[in-house]
């Protein structure tokens, strides 16, 4: 029969450590709202097909009574008990609301607070309601591991999803900047931003703020736009087989370099319309250049790889693969020329 293999739910909280800053904790949030969104999405004329409105919103004053609320019109979950059913294993395309190939961004909060209470509304459905506790976790055996049935409520929307993080660490709920977390939605979330019929706001103790996308034309400057449809891999130790591969959606790159402006906002690679990190801190991508090219003062923009490279779980790199490889070595030639 083999050896059976028993892993300790231990494990989530460990992987939740991953994300050491808190304000980057909330945005998993609005993406997983965001990924709800899609079924509304109309990508020939880049617009929701109803208004789609997503509120973070910070309520209290101290970590003991301080709460994060995200809250969304979006989908909302049919089975919102497949969260904690499938941990590791998320489909996307079942269901939508679990972030990323493995469905670890919901436990996220795991990192910064105790308690996370999910309310989600399908159409004609009831509303129920789900509490996941850090600490049902300290546990050796999955089968140890268990949570309440969920608890039907009521929704004042037809469809949506509501989530409220609560019960925080006393250092992570210093670390909430809220200048520092509404820029961070919008260098986020640019390019989704620009989506028709989709609102983003930031509500900070009832003082409310719309999120837009970053504005490049505001600046004088010089401008470089590109696209790749066609890469290459080069051959190497892990890879020594040369791949070719063919998009059906080229990779878009924008950059402008601003004439006197110095800015703090360094070009990013974009996948699925979500920033992965600046292109200079990306570790996969060893160029020569991460000071004088991509960490110069006055060079912004972005590389929107659409769904083309998967990110590491942290979701600050990409998986080292022959794609990520032909990709970086495009970029490699464009730094030649430029």
């Amino acid at each position: 029969m083999g050896i059976q293999v028993n892993i300790s739910p231990r494990i989530i909280p460990s992987i939740a450590s991953l994300y050491n800053d808190v304000n980057r904790i909330f945005l998993e949030y609005i993406d997983n709202s965001l990924d709800s969104a899609e079924e509304f999405y109309d990508k020939e004329n880049n617009r929701y097909t109803k208004p789609i409105s997503i509120e973070l919103k910070i309520d209290g004053t101290t970590y003991k009574n301080g709460k994060v609320l995200v809250t969304d019109n979006c989908l909302g979950m049919k089975n919102l008990e497949k969260i904690v059913q499938t941990i590791g294993n998320s489909d996307k395309k079942a269901q939508p609301w679990t972030n990323g190939q493995f469905g670890y961004g919901i436990y996220s909060f795991m990192a910064a607070c105790k308690s996370l209470d999910i309310i989600s509304k399908y159409e004609n459905f009831d509303a129920y309601k789900l509490n996941i506790n850090r600490k049902d976790f300290s546990v050796d055996d999955v089968s140890d591991l268990y949570f309440d049935d969920l608890e039907k409520v009521s929704y004042g929307q037809e469809t949506g999803t509501k989530v409220c993080l609560s019960g925080f660490d006393k250092d992570m709920w210093k670390g909430i900047d809220v200048e520092m977390l509404n820029n961070e939605i919008e260098k986020h979330f640019e390019l989704l931003l620009l989506r028709d019929n989709l609102s983003i706001s930031f509500n900070s103790n009832n003082n409310i703020s719309l999120c837009s996308s970053y504005d490049y034309e505001r600046f004088d400057g010089y401008e470089f736009q590109n696209t790749l449809q066609n890469l290459e891999s080069s051959k190497g130790r892990k890879f020594p087989q040369l791949f070719s591969f063919k998009l059906e959606s080229p990779i878009k790159i924008y950059l402008k370099l601003t004439e006197k402006e110095k800015l703090d906002k360094p070009p990013v690679f974009i996948k699925s319309g979500r920033r992965i990190a600046a292109i200079k801190d990306v570790k996969s991508f060893r160029s020569k250049h991460r000071s004088d090219i991509w960490g110069h003062p006055r060079l912004t923009g972005y590389v929107d790889l659409g769904n083309f490279l998967e990110p590491t779980i942290a979701r600050t790199d990409f998986q080292n693969t022959p794609k990520s490889k032909a990709v970086f070595n495009a970029l490699f030639e464009i730094e030649k020329r430029y």
